[in-house]
């Protein structure tokens, strides 16, 4: 699980960026300095040094987490992510694929929150998870006829060079 300051891992770098511009001001570099080592506006280092002499370092932290606390709690979302890796089946469906509808479905049997499937995604994510797809191949899937439509009918179809009169 990430630290509970609800800040994003992007917005730990912005701020720890911050907070190194702080320190080379405090050591007498100049703004121009302290952009160019971080690739940043003029106009970016300029705020930074108003907050850094407004407030120190501590004005140059991150002032508000990004979103919204979860209202699952921590105990609350382990346990998600235990019904997670224990399958699809385990909680009901013939097949052992997630879909967001049905991880959304299962936040609501385990917790009592409900979620719209955009949120899901973003607890996933979150969470380290990625989209995944199914490695296995269609239990229908015919080789022969596979086989036959690349030897004989895809040739047929495929596009000719077009003949160079002369």
């Amino acid at each position: 699980m990430k630290p509970s300051d609800g800040l994003t891992e992007y917005q730990r770098k912005l701020e720890l960026r911050r907070l190194e511009a702080g320190k080379m001001l405090d050591q007498g570099k100049s703004q121009a300095e302290v952009a160019r080592h971080f690739k940043v506006s003029q106009a970016s280092v300029s705020r930074w040094a108003a907050q850094w002499r407004r407030q120190g370092l501590k004005g140059l932290r991150s002032q508000h987490p990004a979103h919204a606390p979860s209202r699952l709690s921590l105990p609350q979302q382990q346990e998600v992510i235990r019904g997670l890796q224990a399958g699809a089946q385990k909680w009901g469906w013939r097949d052992n694929f997630w879909t967001l509808a049905r991880i959304a479905q299962m936040i609501q049997k385990l917790s009592g929150v409900s979620y719209h499937e955009a949120h899901v995604w973003r607890l996933l994510q979150s969470w380290g998870w990625s989209c995944q797809r199914p490695v296995g191949r269609v239990s229908q899937r015919n080789e022969k006829a596979i086989a036959r439509w690349k030897t004989k009918t895809w040739p047929e179809i495929k596009k000719k060079p077009a003949l160079r009169g002369g």
